[in-house]
């Protein structure tokens, strides 16, 4: 192998190494967003929960 192909083989591999890298980075941004939304999303289902669980009990009382 000559130098020059050793060298432009290493930048192939450094490339695919960097689009690796990147697209782990994009899936783990995208994970966590996710599991924002879906800590989001159950939070404000408990408390419209607890609110209707309110709204049964004043009726209950009357």
């Amino acid at each position: 192998m000559t130098f020059k192909s050793e060298v432009k083989h290493i930048e192939e591999e450094l490339k695919k190494d960097a689009e690796c890298l990147k697209y782990e980075h994009e899936s783990r941004k995208e994970f966590k967003e996710e599991k924002h939304e879906a800590h989001k999303f159950a939070k404000e289902l408990k408390h419209q929960m607890k609110e209707e669980d309110k709204e049964a009990k004043k009726k209950q009382k009357k």
